[in-house]
């Protein structure tokens, strides 16, 4: 078989394990001919976290979560699928994702520059100001989580096992994954990337974004707390302040 000029440019990268997510089932073609591509991936799955539960054509092995509107579980299932050492979240319907920018974080991953690499924030304007005022504010006030500006990634790569270990919440698993990489091993290990594209939360999501940020802040708290980061009483304390935002 050749091997396509561009691959004998560029030094083999490791296979990885591909776990993409949609809303509604459908796909941006780009994003499917990329998590396609059996010189880069072992294995790939598209997950549909919503309601849908009509006939999907693609080549991709579908699964449809229990929970719907739970993007946040796509990773803790996700982590029960992957045979690889390296596993990678993305959104199926990005706009912003290019085949460089995931050669490049696996690359980052399989040197051991990270154990964690995002980037190409998942947003809108009301979630990222909840984010802002609910859940940046703890950080701040831990000194941990500084460069996680936005409540969600399009693009998460990390070595498997950190999905594994990590707790999870209703959307945002990637940033307690995150977090708690920063407290156990150290920030050094977290890679957040600023490409200059947003991509923008499904429509059918707006009106909801405050439940997401409450869990997301609760959630981030009780992981403190069972870490032994925090006591009861600074437990309450963090509480207060995202109730009083």
């Amino acid at each position: 078989m050749l091997v396509p000029f561009r691959r004998l440019l560029h030094k083999a990268i490791p296979k990885s394990t591909a776990i993409g997510y949609t809303l509604s089932g459908k796909f941006s073609k780009h994003v499917k001919d990329i998590v396609s591509d059996r010189d880069i991936f072992y294995d790939t799955y598209a997950m549909i976290y919503g309601f849908s539960r009509s006939r999907t054509y693609t080549a991709l092995r579908t699964i449809y979560l229990n929970v719907p509107y739970g993007r946040g579980y796509v990773y803790l299932y996700g982590a029960t699928l992957t045979q690889t050492p390296i596993t990678l979240f993305l959104n199926l319907d990005s706009k912003c994702i290019r085949r460089n920018i995931i050669e490049n974080a696996i690359e980052l991953m399989s040197e051991g520059a990270c154990s964690l690499y995002l980037a190409i924030p998942f947003t809108n304007d009301s979630f990222s100001q909840l984010y802002r005022n609910r859940i940046y504010r703890l950080f701040k006030n831990l000194g941990v989580g500084l460069e996680l500006l936005h409540p969600s990634y399009t693009l998460v790569v990390g070595k498997s096992r950190v999905f594994k270990d990590s707790p999870s919440t209703i959307w945002s698993t990637e940033i307690l994954a995150a977090t708690l990489i920063e407290l156990t091993v150290g920030r050094n290990r977290v890679k957040v990337e600023d490409i200059g594209c947003v991509d923008v939360i499904p429509s059918a999501m707006q009106g909801v974004e405050s439940i997401y940020a409450e869990r997301l802040a609760i959630d981030f708290i009780n992981m403190l707390i069972s870490r032994k980061i925090i006591d009861e009483e600074q437990a309450k304390e963090y509480l207060e302040m995202v109730k009083s935002s």
